[in-house]
Order: structure tokens, then sequence, then C-alpha cells
């Protein structure tokens, strides 16, 4: 431990010294040109007039950044100077149409870009706010941007409502986040891993209100730059923060059906040196469920079977708030510093028919079961951000630390009743507290004209003592210990890497390479058995990603990267976690990390009213994680996960944007795979080889851009696994909004899953046993909200091709 502390900061110092270097002239060994030529031109109307005063935007073409502007004379001539690389030029002027002209190279010599002729706008008080309009998918060399703010369907939604929407990605009834068709995905908040996504991600994405996200990131094959954690790669949620001076903001509204309501405020104010951003949120949901199963158990010496019925009700208030301000010291320095909380109360309640038949179906009992749980949950966090650029356009030092405090309090009441057996009462008590802490710098060093190096380290620190408790009475008076559920664990986890990586591009083609070492520490305690379980790991993540432009609107991507799936901490929790005295859940502190092989191969094709995205892919797994159920000679169930063995996977996917006219956006997205896998636990087989495919459409209409409706359809196929099969499912959402109060304000109304169909159907085969269930986490829901806008314009899916791919650059 102490010698990777040590290697953790001769690198942290390391890259001190890089920065440091990089500011002398001539500094380094990727000395480059900085002289700055002259890019000229001038700018007329149809008829040869010159046009003074419009906005002339130079971009780069690699990653489609701002790097100078200025203004037209009055002559409608201009002159920005910059140094040699590819640029293109962005011209704009109140009720003229923007006129992008097409690239060109700066290379020792000024540049004269002719005459650029603007087109008069048949909505030229549209045009107005055209800046503020943003694609709805953005795609950059190793992921792809989602404006998550623009979508219809995502008002007054919580995070696993929005991530539900996003192509490539599902949430389950359960709330389980997949990629791909694999849970084993990192979600991070803002790069980073959060208290808000910490212990328990399917109940906190629930919690964490849609009014506090700007946009998702889905990286499907990520470079060394990036945690190797997770199977199929990271989503980003990224949070609101405006730049814009002085004071803006917006507030939301919403109420829904069942009972739900939320209000959330952001808030940004900048003057002079000082950027200050704060947000809060409340909300208030319940949300009724359903579920029911059937199971057939043959015993060595009878056979019976259990019909069971579920009806539930989760809720709870929820609030937070965020605050910040970055203090621009000079104009190469910045400093960042932010904090949030998070509280929130839940009430979860729940009946449960079981009803027993004997091997001829004879009726044997019937058991009812109440369950009351009340549940906390306190998430403190602070952060902390030293930004650095120097004299080299994109060169930059950044360093971050995070600390983060979560704790989640349950406590439940059981009752249970029979036709045939004494009443029994338990009641459980779970306490889990979390600490981590986070420290990440990370220097970027262009040389050339477009390369671009990188090097970083990276540490995290975390903590967790969860303290369960299960106790039984028969008179609810006298409270004795459950045997075998009376512990408590320790957890604690170093994850210490460092990355380097290389990217360039020459011509048409573009290449990135790079590396990451991470050293994992891995130790359990259990305290009350007096169990100790220490596990310590060095492995190497080298990435590599490469592009081709066939033309300016078609480019080809290649990518591989290894990857590693640590097991999750409540994986490794080794006692049952009491569901009832059928059915038991444990973890497995002899569960090993999974490794992955990941490969990628994308195509990208633009034009003026649509886009095309697709990609084959394929992936190689190594100790496969998977959970499995058995069941004992007296039919009570276990489940818990184990290293099973190897999966491969590999499959294509695309997705599409149409754009006929400007009222209309068709989009759809599809992605089909086939999974192998193959394992034996204790002498027993588990193979399972599926094919499965996930579809999704979209259709929007706009009209005089002020109403827009959208509507949306799913469908996932079924899917066998080691045990069995999951059913299909589908879902159908709708909503509609309209611009009101001269354009500050938004009146939204949608629904999620019309035709209330979204349900997880299975069915579970093991040695002794065959189990048939239905269950729905949440029924229909309609929202009806109201977005109000200070100082700011309205954020507006931009029409065309949907997709930015730039010019596949790797230099990010």
């Amino acid at each position: 431990m102490r010698t990777i502390t040590t290697i953790v900061l001769i690198l942290f110092v390391s890259l001190s010294v890089c920065g440091q270097v990089g500011q002398r002239p001539g500094g380094g060994k990727f000395k480059m040109d900085t002289t700055k030529y002259s890019v000229t031109g001038m700018v007329t109307n149809p008829a040869g007039a010159p046009i003074p005063y419009a906005t002339v935007a130079l971009y780069k073409v690699r990653d489609s950044s701002l790097v100078n502007g200025g203004v037209t004379g009055d002559d409608g001539k201009f002159i920005i100077k910059n140094r040699m690389g590819r640029y293109y030029v962005r011209v704009s002027f109140m009720s003229y149409a923007p006129q992008i002209e097409d690239a060109f190279i700066i290379k020792g010599a000024d540049v004269n870009l002719g005459t650029i002729v603007l087109k008069p706008s048949s909505h030229a008080l549209d045009e107005v706010s055209i800046e503020a309009e943003r694609m709805q998918m953005e795609l950059k060399l190793d992921k792809r941007v989602f404006n998550v703010s623009t979508d219809v369907n995502n008002k007054g939604a919580n995070a696993a409502e929005i991530l539900d929407n996003i192509p490539s990605v599902s949430v389950d009834v359960d709330g389980n986040v997949a990629l791909r068709g694999s849970e084993n995905v990192n979600i991070l908040i803002d790069g980073k891993p959060s208290g808000l996504v910490g212990i328990s991600s399917s109940d906190a994405l629930r919690q964490l209100q849609g009014d506090m996200i700007e946009k998702v990131e889905v990286v499907t094959n990520p470079s060394a730059r990036y945690d190797a954690e997770g199977e199929v790669g990271i989503i980003n949620i990224v949070l609101k923060k405006n730049k814009k001076s002085g004071l803006n903001g917006s507030v939301d509204l919403n109420v829904g059906h069942p009972l739900k309501y939320g209000v959330g405020i952001n808030m940004n104010y900048r003057v002079k040196k000082f950027n200050h951003f704060a947000s809060y949120s409340l909300g208030y949901r319940e949300s009724p469920g359903s579920g029911s199963s059937s199971d057939i158990f043959m015993l060595a010496d009878t056979s019976y079977s259990t019909e069971r019925e579920r009806e539930h009700t989760r809720g709870g208030l929820s609030n937070g708030f965020r605050l910040g301000t970055e203090y621009f010291v000079n104009k190469k320095n910045s400093i960042t510093i932010s904090g949030l909380a998070r509280l929130s109360d839940g009430e979860n309640d729940a009946e449960i028919t079981y009803v027993d038949y004997g091997p001829n179906s004879e009726f044997i009992q019937q058991v009812d079961r109440n369950e009351d749980e009340d549940e906390e949950r306190t998430v403190y966090e602070g952060n902390f951000n030293y930004t650095s650029t120097f004299r080299i356009k994109e060169q930059r030092w950044s360093t971050d630390f995070k600390y983060t405090s979560t704790e989640d309090l349950e406590n439940s009441i059981i009752l249970e009743t029979s036709t045939n057996a004494a009443d029994l009462n338990n009641r459980i008590s779970n306490r889990e507290n979390e600490t981590a802490f986070l420290v990440q710098s990370d220097y970027e060093h262009p040389f050339r004209e477009d390369g671009l190096f990188e090097i970083g380290v990276k540490g995290t620190y975390k903590e967790i003592d969860n303290k369960y408790l299960v106790e039984e009475s028969a008179d609810g008076i006298l409270w004795s210990t459950l045997a075998g559920y009376n512990n408590r664990l320790l957890y604690d986890e170093g994850i210490y890497a460092g990355y380097v990586m290389l990217g360039n591009k020459v011509n048409k083609f573009s290449y990135q390479l790079g590396v990451r070492a991470e050293y994992s520490d891995v130790t359990t305690e259990l305290i009350e058995t007096a169990e100790l379980n220490q596990r310590d790991y060095f492995d190497l993540f080298p990435s590599t990603h490469f592009s081709y432009e066939l033309s300016k609107t078609n480019s080809v991507q290649l990518s591989y990267s290894r990857r590693i799936t640590r097991p999750r901490f409540w994986y490794l929790l080794p006692f049952f976690g009491f569901t009832d005295s059928r059915n038991n859940y444990s973890g497995n502190p002899n569960l090993d990390p999974e490794y992955t092989h990941s490969t990628e191969l994308g195509y990208l094709m633009t034009g003026k009213k649509g886009s095309l995205l697709s990609s084959v892919y394929y992936r190689y797994a190594d100790g496969n994680i998977t959970r499995i159920r058995l069941t004992d000679s007296v039919g009570v169930s276990s489940m818990f996960p184990i290293n099973l063995g190897i999966e491969e996977s590999y499959g294509f996917e695309f997705a599409a944007n149409y754009q006929p006219k400007k009222e209309w956006n068709f989009s759809g997205n599809f992605n089909f795979y086939r999974a192998i896998a193959d394992g034996n636990y204790e002498g027993v087989q588990y193979d399972s080889d599926t094919y499965s495919w996930t579809t999704r459409s979209s259709v929007r209409y706009m009209y005089k851009r002020k109403l827009s409706i959208q509507t949306s359809l799913r469908y996932r196929s079924p899917t066998e696994g080691v045990q069995g099969e999951r059913k299909a499912s589908y879902s159908w959402d709708a909503g509609a909004s309209m611009d009101i109060l001269k354009g500050k304000g938004t009146v939204s109304l949608n629904a999620r899953d019309l035709l209330n169909s979204r349900k997880r159907r299975s069915e579970t085969v093991g040695e002794n046993f065959i189990s048939t269930s239905e269950f729905q986490w949440r029924s229909r829901t309609v929202t009806l909200g109201f977005n109000y806008r200070i100082n700011q314009k309205k954020q507006r899916t931009r029409g065309g091709g949907g997709f930015d791919g730039g010019d596949g650059d790797v230099g990010m």
C-alpha cells in the first residue's frame, strides 16, 4: 500500500513538471509552429451588397471547437488570425440563414476564402435563436453524446427514465441499467464516481431528478483515459452548469399520476472572474406495481407447487441541492469548488400471498405476508478542480479532488400469517455507510498540426461499513436474532491507476493509442465470524482507436479495448439477504474479477436530411459473473453470483435519423446480438446460446417551432440464459410540448408505457424446480410539466443529420 502511494505521488509530481515545462517557450519535446496566419474574406447578400457587422466564427474541424472569430467591417470584409491547422468558418447575421463554409487548411501561408453569400431566412425571428439549438446526438471518436433536455418524452422524468430513452441503453423493471444487453456497465456523474449512484444505483437513479441533467455520454469502447471498469463501457451523466454572463437559469414544475410531483431550480450567475452555479430539486412519488409467480418443486420424495401474488407501492420524498463557484484566476488558470447534498425518505409497502398445493394439486395452506419498509438515504459530496492552460492552445493540466459520504438506513417490519401455522413477525435493520476519496490529475500536450499526447494518474479509496440484522418474534413483543442473519461487514477498496495516450491525424487517417495500468487492493472482513478476505491484482488495459474519412460525409472507425468488471460490493456479501423464509439472496466473497476483450467496427454516413451510424462488435469475457438459483431439499431457494466461465457475444447495431422536412424527424435504433456462455458449477453444466435483439423508433413533429409532438416505441426480444428464458417486452411512450410566454416558458405533457405493458416475464429451470414469473415495477405514468427560462433561450434539437462526427479526429 505504501509503495503504491509513493508511485502515485511520483507520477503526480511528474505531471506538474510536464505542465511547467510546457509553459516555457520551446519547452518540451513536442515543439510546434505558433506563427499566426490571416484568414480573410468578404460577406455579401445575394445582390452583392456587403453585410457589415456579420459574425464570422472559426472552428477547428477536429472537434468543432470555437477557436477564434470576429465581425465584418462596413465593407463586409473580415480578417481572422490563427495558427496552422484544419478549420471551417460559420457566418451568421440576423435575418439571414447561417452559412458554413467548406473546411480549409492553414499551412504556412494566409488563406483567402473569397466572397461568402448569405441568403435571407424565411423564418427570420426563428434564426435569432439558432445558436441555442443543439443536435440531439453528437458522435465523437470514442463516445456518443445525447442532449437529453431536447427530448419531449424526458420532461418530468428521473435519471433512470431518461437513460431508458437512449439508444443502446435499457433499464429493466427492477431499475437495472444495461448497455447492449449487458448490465456490467460503469455509471459516472460528471466523469467520476459519485454518491448519487453509489451503493444502490437502481434506487439512486430513480431519485435523481431529470431537470438536473444536461446530457448523457455513452462510451461503448472506452480509451485508456477512462477507468477500465465495466464490461461493455461507460455511461456518463453530465449535470447542468451554465457559463453565460449575467444571471440566467430555469425553473421546472411537474405533477403526474400515479401520485408524483417535482420542483427543480437551476441558476447561474457569472460576473467578472466568478461563475456561480446552484440547483435544487424536490420530488415525491408513489409507484404502484405488481407481480406473480408459479413454482413447481420436484423433491426426492414428493413434489408440490406454489402460487404467489404480490402488490406493492414504492415511493417517498427526495430533495437535493448543488452549489459551486468557478474562479478565473487569469486567462489561463481557473479553480472550481462545488458541493452537493441529497436527502431522501422512502416508504415501501408490499402485500404477498402464497398458496401451496400438494402433488395432486390439493390445497395445503395459504400464507399472507405484509411488509412495511422505511428507508433514509443521505449523500454529501465535495469537489475541487484546478485547470491550467498554456501558451500553446489545447495544452492543459487539470487536477481533481473529491470526497463523498453516503449513508443508507433501512428498517422493515414483516407480519406473516398462515392458515395452518402460528403468526410470525420479523424486523430487519440494515445500515450502510460509505466514504470515498478520489484524486486525479491529467495533462494534455498538442504537437504538430493535429497530434495530442496525454498522461494522467488517478487514485480512489472507498470504505463501506455494512450492518445487517434480522430478528423474529411470535408475539411482536419478545424478539430474538434469527440464526445466520446477524453480521457486520467492513469493505475497503483502493484502485490506483495511471495512463498514457498518443493520438494524431495524417491526412484522412486518425489514430489514438493508449495503455492504462491499474492496481486493485480489496479487503473484506466479517466482524462476527472474524473472517478476513484480502485480494490484490495488477492489470494493464491497452486501447486503440482508428478512423478513416472515406469522404466528407462518410467515415469508418475501428477500436479495441481490454476491460475489467470487479465484483460489486453487494456481490461480495457472504451472508444472506432476508427476503422471506422461501427465498434467500447472498453474495460470494470468493468472486474474481471478470476480464473482457472488446472490438468494434463502425461506419458513419451523414447527409443533408439524415444520418446513419452502424457498427459490428465482438466481446470475449473470461470469468463471467452470473447469478444462479438453487433449491434445497425442502424447497427453499437461494440465489447467488459465481464466476461461471467464458462468454462470447457479437452483434451489430445501427442508429438512423431522417428529416424529410423541417417539421418532421424520424429516428430509429436496432441492436442484434448473439451470446454464448459455457461454464460449470459443482458438477452441473450451465450453458446457453441465445439470439436477441432490441429496437426503438421515434417520430417527432414540430409546428411553427412552438408545438412539438413526439411518440416512441420499443421492443425487446426473448433472451435465453443459463437457467431459463426472459420473455419479450414492449412499450409505447408519447408526449407533447408547447412554448408560451413569448418563448420564455414551455408546457409539456407526456405518458410513459401507454399500454401498461412494461413487465418482466421469465421462466427459470433448475435441477429440481421450474419457476415462471411476471413482475411490473411501476404502472403507466402521465406527467404534466412546466419550464420557465430566465435570461436564456430554449434548447432545441437541430434538424438534418442528427450526428456530429466532425472529422473523426482523435485529439480530444
